[in-house]
């Protein structure tokens, strides 16, 4: 229908207001498409890989674990597990145990003349710095004297006896003679005889009386030799010929024992002479050790030109000079733990064996090591500390006693499954064999 409208201009104008419709839609248009095949894909996607192989989950689960595994443990008896891509093991200082030709000493210990031999008046005389020591002294001497005293009573003793045997022998063998030719009696020749039991027996007590003193003075003797080695002097050395010579006094810690041994050199500087070193060597080691100090005595023997040395002076000794080879590592290597020292020494990138260790004297930084460690072996130096927990557990045998025994049990566990499945298996195959074809579903 249309409508018409007059203006003023006599103009028509035909007006349409017919409303627009939108025809349905049918079918599937291109964005609806896209979003089912979007779908379709993410399904599919979630399918696969909720359908993956065992392998693939096996691997994640070896990945996941290795990702969470910690950065050191104790692994086995003697051995820890240190992560090479951890923090921790990026800390550890490595190094090698090292075998170098050294002349530092053993150890510095502190000593006193105890003796010095000088000439007074043309006379030799020893010289002690204490009076103890001077009393056993005397004491050895005397005692000495009464042992050569006693040899020679015996010795004595002995002749005298073999004398008068001898001269009795010969009467009465020559009254025999006479008894013969009927010069004289038969009793003439019975008192000669019962004289010489007699004398016999005199001699032989004479003779036990004598050996009786010697064996008191050689008591004596060494009971006053042990007294002097007790006061710390060797009484071989006592004996010396030697002129201007000096004997010191020095206490060895028991740790340096095996390290100590006579003729070793040793160098001593005197606090009265301190711009002068003497060498010297060790002459003698007293066969006792002190309760309270835990040490032996060693004595060296030093030269006194024009009598320098004094008893009692002080002095620095520096004690075994001699160049010698030994395995250095440096401190922090060395682990103590409860009564014994340990290190880490590599097995392979990630696995460490904990070694013990004997340690010797210190050198600066570094550490003598006795036993437990070899040339070139590498090892771990700065950051051991940090590990000592996990060195600790792998020390204990009882942890992996038990974990040993838990793996066996749940293998025999697994094994005895696993023969259960192989017989049902072969039963339910045997069924299978022996029914009729014809009886198949």
């Amino acid at each position: 229908m249309t409508d018409h409208h007059q203006t003023n201009n006599n103009e028509i104008t035909v007006d349409h207001h017919r409303p627009e419709q939108t025809p349905p839609r049918t079918g599937f248009g291109l964005r609806d498409g896209l979003q089912f095949f979007l779908c379709l894909l993410a399904v599919g996607g979630t399918l696969a890989y909720l359908m993956r192989p065992a392998k693939n989950a096996a691997q994640a689960l070896v990945q996941a674990s290795a990702q969470a595994a910690p950065e050191v443990s104790a692994c086995d008896y003697q051995t820890i597990f240190v992560r090479s891509d951890s923090a921790l093991f990026q800390k550890l200082h490595l190094t090698e145990a090292v075998k170098k030709t050294i002349e530092d000493p053993l150890c510095r210990v502190t000593g006193t003349v105890a003796a010095v031999k000088t000439n007074v008046d043309g006379e030799s005389q020893w010289q002690f710095h204490s009076p103890e020591l001077l009393t056993a002294y005397g004491d050895w001497r005397r005692s000495l004297a009464d042992v050569s005293f006693a040899e020679e009573q015996l010795k004595a003793t002995n002749r005298l006896s073999e004398t008068k045997i001898k001269t009795l022998s010969g009467k009465i063998e020559r009254k025999r003679q006479l008894v013969a030719i009927g010069t004289d009696t038969q009793l003439d020749l019975a008192e000669l005889e019962a004289e010489l039991i007699e004398q016999e027996i005199e001699n032989s007590k004479a003779v036990h009386e004598a050996e009786t003193a010697l064996r008191s003075a050689e008591n004596a003797a060494t009971v006053s030799t042990r007294q002097l080695e007790q006061e710390g002097i060797e009484p071989n050395l006592l004996d010396s010929d030697q002129e201007n010579i000096a004997i010191v006094m020095a206490n060895i810690p028991e740790s340096l024992f095996d390290s100590v041994q006579v003729g070793q050199r040793c160098r001593l500087r005197f606090s009265g002479l301190p711009d002068k070193s003497h060498d010297g060597e060790i002459a003698a080691i007293v066969p006792f050790v002190s309760k309270e100090l835990r040490s032996m005595r060693a004595l060296f023997t030093v030269e006194s030109p024009h009598a320098l040395l004094r008893a009692g002076m002080f002095a620095d000794v520096e004690l075994g000079i001699d160049p010698r080879d030994v395995l250095l590592v440096p401190t922090e290597a060395v682990v103590h733990i409860g009564l014994a020292d340990y290190a880490l020494c590599r097995i392979d990138e990630e696995h460490w064996r904990v070694a013990a260790v004997e340690t010797g004297p210190s050198h600066e930084d570094n550490v003598e090591i006795l036993s437990g460690l070899s040339d070139g072996e590498t090892i771990v130096g700065l950051g051991a500390i940090l590990l000592k927990a996990a060195m600790i557990e792998s020390l204990d045998e009882s942890n992996f006693t038990e974990k040993a025994g838990d793996e066996s049990q749940t293998a025999g566990a697994s094994e005895s499954a696993g023969e259960s499945e192989k017989s049902d298996a072969a039963q339910n195959g045997g069924a299978e064999v022996s029914k009729p074809k014809g009886e198949e579903p």
